[in-house]
């Protein structure tokens, strides 16, 4: 079930990423994920609109998190990837957004993947300045909304 997040959730919110990310992520220091935690935290999810995936026994395995049009994160944790819940909550999302844009660690290949296969196309690329990694920022247009289901 995809719900609107609540503050009650921010520390299990964390939990999935850590864990998605630090699979995904392989190739950042582990310094960045020490560092980005606070900021998860105390800066990026009180700005963003958050819903999450929650399964029968009230456990979240999965969230996204929208700043304005742009998908700011989106983590499934480990065991439940492949199973349809990020593009779940990627369909639950856009109806709300005329673009949807988002940036990708061009190393994190697997999310590059899913995001191209769901549609979005490349449109820039930029360092991450804290971790020296390319970055790739790529949209999907309201006019392919309809090929992502």
């Amino acid at each position: 079930m995809i719900r609107r997040a609540e503050i009650s959730d921010t520390e299990e919110i964390i939990k999935v990423w850590q864990e998605s990310s630090k699979l995904a992520h392989s190739f950042l220091e582990p310094d960045f994920f020490v560092e980005e935690v606070g900021l998860i935290r105390n800066v990026y999810l009180p700005k963003a609109a958050t819903w999450v995936f929650e399964i029968s026994d009230n456990s979240i395995v999965g969230f996204i998190s929208m700043l304005e049009n742009e998908v700011g994160a989106l983590f499934v944790k480990p065991d439940y990837q492949s199973q349809g819940l990020g593009r779940m909550l990627l369909n639950f999302v856009k109806d709300n957004y005329k673009d949807l844009y988002l940036e990708v660690f061009k190393k994190n290949i697997d999310a590059y993947q899913f995001y191209s296969k769901y549609g979005f196309t490349p449109v820039s690329e930029r360092i991450h300045v804290s971790t020296n990694q390319l970055l790739v920022k790529m949209r999907l247009s309201s006019e392919e909304y309809n090929t992502c289901e």
